[in-house]
């Protein structure tokens, strides 16, 4: 769960232009320089205290701007121009000037954005196209995954559905609310995959891939989120090659994978830092913890999460408190509130492995205790130094912070050995 913090609001809004001069001869056909940038960008603008993700996107003598935390999806751009190396990104908003100006080093673009006199860095990463496999969740909609199978792939091979943690987070354990790569899904799928392990991941709705499944977040419940993980499971049973299905969830994930597993069954199941309460419990804790938050203003969210357990949608909210109690995801929270991961642990029949790291700073270490006490035939594993981030960390929030939106920062040894070796134990005594 994403520790909340007081609520950032900015007024940019960009609108990019990939400029370059373009040479024409008679002698010589025209040549389009955006065919150099043909696909999808990713970044931020580093605005202190809150880079704000973008992503471009270009496609033959056209490009759109999508700011997701602002609703800005697929925006046109009005002048699209470039060259191989270098762009100049301008418009006008609102009688407002934005320049947007940088250089290119192979996959990656930086250089220095400009609004009102100031100016902010920004850089952009592209986006390799991945291969996608569909399924159907009903006649309407389609929801999208990522399925990587081992190089050593064969007909009797263990499958694990990684399901993402809390907020808008996609299939690699990224989010736009944070800044650069975290990746910590995505290595966890490559390990796997190096061990004769083949993988799911998948964006959750309303993100990436499956942002069409949820248009309008007021209408999303939890028991959306635990629907789409069922009907991942049910694939993965469906294929021949697959012989053993597990399931290994992170933070909320946990959650959602745990109500998914006990409808459908699995061979084994791995709650990773997930919460052992009710997700209002943990959100009083973590904003007691908060320094910008005031007795005021946690008084008002004890009066708000108290509301939205007894089902009902409250209409004032301080500002401060917009970014976690905004009127689009109370319906969700309130429906999030009503699942109690203890309660339901209690069902688990199959191999359960609750795995915790001690320096978690945004659910404690005592919520993998409460998981385990809830079900004792559970495997409790506390891993000494991991945080939230599945990274070695050590009990300083802030440096949790850097270490987990870094991909370059190795996931812990303890963990990858603790859910490979139990995927595998569980996968032989599923085919013997």
């Amino acid at each position: 769960m994403k520790k909340p913090s007081y609520f950032y609001t900015t007024s940019i809004f960009l609108v990019v232009f990939l400029t370059a001069c373009q040479q024409e001869t008679s002698e010589e056909p025209k040549i389009n320089p955006l065919e150099a940038y043909a696909g999808t960008w990713e970044g931020e603008i580093v605005i202190p205290m809150q880079p704000l993700s973008i992503e471009v996107s270009v496609e033959n003598e056209t490009a759109t701007l999508s700011i997701p935390i602002q609703g800005i999806l697929d925006e046109p751009f009005d002048v699209v121009d470039a060259d191989e190396d270098s762009l100049s990104l301008e418009t006008t908003i609102q009688n407002q000037t934005i320049l947007f100006t940088g250089k290119r080093d192979g996959d990656n673009i930086q250089g220095e954005f400009t609004q009102l006199g100031q100016e902010l860095p920004f850089q952009l990463r592209f986006k390799e196209e991945e291969l996608l496999t569909e399924i159907s969740l009903d006649a309407s909609e389609v929801i999208k995954a990522k399925v990587d199978l081992p190089a050593n792939e064969s007909k009797d091979m263990p499958v694990a559905l990684i399901l993402p943690g809390s907020g808008p987070t996609d299939k690699h354990g990224n989010s736009y609310l944070m800044p650069g790569r975290n990746d910590n899904l995505k290595l966890l799928s490559e390990h796997l995959n190096d061990n004769g392990i083949a993988t799911i991941r998948y964006d959750k709705r309303g993100i990436g891939d499956n942002v069409s499944l949820a248009p309008n977040s007021i209408e999303t419940r939890f028991d959306d989120y635990i629907t789409d993980a069922q009907a991942w499971l049910r694939y993965a049973k469906e294929q021949e090659s697959f012989s053993s299905v597990h399931l290994i969830g992170h933070s909320e994930g946990a959650l959602i994978g745990l109500a998914a597993a006990i409808q459908e069954g699995v061979q084994s199941y791995f709650s990773v830092a997930g919460a052992g309460r009710t997700i209002d419990k943990v959100l009083v804790e973590q904003l007691e913890n908060d320094p910008f938050i005031t007795p005021e203003l946690l008084e008002e969210s004890a009066d708000i999460l108290e509301q939205l357990v007894q089902g009902d949608m409250v209409q004032e909210v301080s500002l401060e408190l917009e970014s976690l109690f905004n009127h689009s995801v109370q319906p969700f929270l309130s429906s999030w509130m009503a699942v109690d991961p203890a309660k339901l642990i209690e069902k688990a029949t199959f191999p359960t492995y609750i795995i915790h790291g001690n320096n978690d700073q945004q659910i404690p270490v005592h919520d993998a205790q409460l998981l385990h006490d809830a079900n004792q035939t559970s495997e409790l594993y506390l891993i000494d130094q991991m945080g939230h981030g599945l990274r070695h960390v050590s009990d300083d929030i802030e440096e949790e912070s850097i270490a987990a939106m870094s991909h370059d920062t190795p996931l812990s040894e303890e963990l990858l050995t603790i859910l490979t070796t139990a995927i595998l134990e569980n996968h032989i005594h599923t085919t013997k």
